[in-house]
């Protein structure tokens, strides 16, 4: 027993789990020593099937008072991926077809450790370039804005204070440059768990939990002792408690990675989220047992938009909730993500979020919920357009692409890309030519993810149409 070993046997009883990285996605079980903690309770959206159990609504976080905005860092995305196969039904009256494509390769295995951390650190976010079997890691960065200790932020991160940066956004989190064999970072959960994907020299290793409290988490052993890049995402949904970096505890840091010059923005609901999208369940005349989604089988890294962002060596940043919508959550409630588009922890306008780092294009994915209880009519068109207008005044030159699903049933698909083409219309109309929708097609109902949602190989299949639809607005 080595010592990360014998501080983490210190702490508690270790227990040895089985993680399956969602074998449709990864194609590799893996085995990781972690210390047992209590799932997060599911939040839930309308997917409109026959049969399908009636989900738990999601439920909007708390606003706080206007306070100093936080300014953005650049970076990149990282690990190598390929899109998923898989067929899906087209929905009518939008743009574009969906296809599918390749998977993935397997997660690296590693051993984690956790135990009581203190001292401080800073943060940062970026990642290794995209690669197979194994990427080379990156050159310090020398010219990206960082903040004090030399890592980048990745997504919305509050770093007024570097020693304890806070964020809470799936997918956001932190990467750097360190040197070392062994290599573990200090992480807080405020209130109970998070799980992480960490991505190191370009190969995701096993996803980890940290619960409440301080942890320290030995992210490698038995590495080379030379530079190796480092990133590490929060793979656990918005709703969920805020994430505090406090810096790394072994390696050497010696800077961030070199972004690629590539972002996007995603903002949409739990599919954007990853709700459930390391489940299974099967429906239909041989239906099984469902799955309750929770932290432990709903995965950011899985979705769509993570595996178009290592496919284009771009970074991501998702803005996501479950059940809410655009002008009406699930259950017809008031939980609608525009007010959340200036936050930069979720559910709080405290601090607000400056915009200074600009994607090149914003895919907005927002609809699912409000089809609950049928088509919510020309109310959603009009709080869409007044959403894509406040876009387009952060993001003046950004493509602006709209879509839904992949979980609506075919009337209600069809129906929401009509209006999704008037909004186009109308805002074409009023000038602005970067603005498209496209349809990202629907899921084989017969064998989903947790809850109807999206499993990982059909965020596989989505994440190959997103990327298609980049590259050709992109020229990427």
């Amino acid at each position: 027993m080595d010592a990360a070993q014998r501080v983490a046997a210190s702490d508690g009883c270790v227990r040895k789990v089985c993680v399956l990285l969602a074998a449709s996605l990864l194609g590799a079980a893996c085995t990781a020593e972690i210390s047992g903690g209590m799932d997060m309770p599911p939040e839930s959206e309308n997917q409109l099937f026959a049969g399908s159990p009636a989900p738990m609504n999601g439920t909007a976080g708390a606003s706080g008072s206007a306070a100093q905005p936080v300014q953005a860092g650049a970076s990149a995305a990282g690990a190598n991926a390929a899109a998923g196969s898989g067929g899906a039904e087209a929905a009518s009256g939008m743009r574009r077809d969906g296809s599918g494509g390749a998977g993935t390769k397997a997660p690296v295995t590693m051993t984690m450790t956790m135990a009581g951390a203190g001292g401080g650190g800073a943060g940062g976010s970026a990642s290794a370039a995209a690669g197979s079997g194994g990427a080379e890691p990156q050159k310090p960065n020398e010219t990206a804005e960082v903040v004090p200790g030399g890592v980048r932020w990745l997504g919305r991160v509050d770093a007024r204070d570097p020693d304890a940066a806070r964020f809470s956004w799936a997918g956001s989190g932190f990467a750097a440059v360190l040197k070392g064999t062994t290599l573990s970072v200090r992480l807080t959960s405020q209130s109970s768990s998070v799980f992480y994907q960490s991505v190191i020299d370009g190969e995701p290793h096993e996803r980890f939990e940290v619960k409440t409290g301080d942890h320290t988490v030995t992210l490698a052993t038995g590495l080379s002792d030379e530079p190796h890049t480092v990133e590490v995402y929060r793979d656990t949904e918005a709703d969920g408690p805020i994430s505090v970096f406090k810096g790394f505890e072994a390696g050497m840091l010696l800077g961030s990675p070199r972004a690629s010059g590539r972002f996007i923005e995603v903002i949409g609901d739990s599919i954007s989220a990853g709700y459930g999208s390391l489940g299974s369940e099967r429906h239909g005349g041989n239906a099984g047992p469902g799955c309750g989604a929770n932290a432990s089988n709903s995965s950011w890294f899985a979705t769509y938009s993570s595996v178009a962002a290592r496919a284009l060596d771009a970074e991501v940043s998702t803005l996501a909730r479950s059940g809410f919508g655009m002008v009406r959550g699930y259950g017809q409630n008031m939980n609608v993500m525009p007010p959340l588009f200036d936050d930069t922890l979720a559910g709080s306008n405290s601090p607000a979020w400056t915009f200074e780092h600009k994607p090149q294009a914003v895919v907005i994915n927002l609809g699912t919920n409000d089809w609950n209880g049928g088509d919510p009519g020309t109310a959603y068109e009009t709080a869409y357009i007044k959403f894509v207008t406040e876009v387009r005044m952060r993001y003046p030159d950004a493509w602006i692409l709209l879509t839904v699903g992949s979980s609506l049933e075919p009337n209600g698909a069809r129906q929401c890309g009509t209006r999704l083409g008037n909004i186009v219309e109308a805002r074409m109309s009023a000038g602005d030519d970067k603005i498209d929708a496209f349809d990202i097609g629907l899921q084989d109902s017969s064998m989903t993810g947790c809850g109807w949602h999206p499993s990982a190989a059909e965020h596989m299949r989505m994440g190959k149409v997103l990327t298609e639809e980049l590259k050709g607005r992109l020229n990427w």
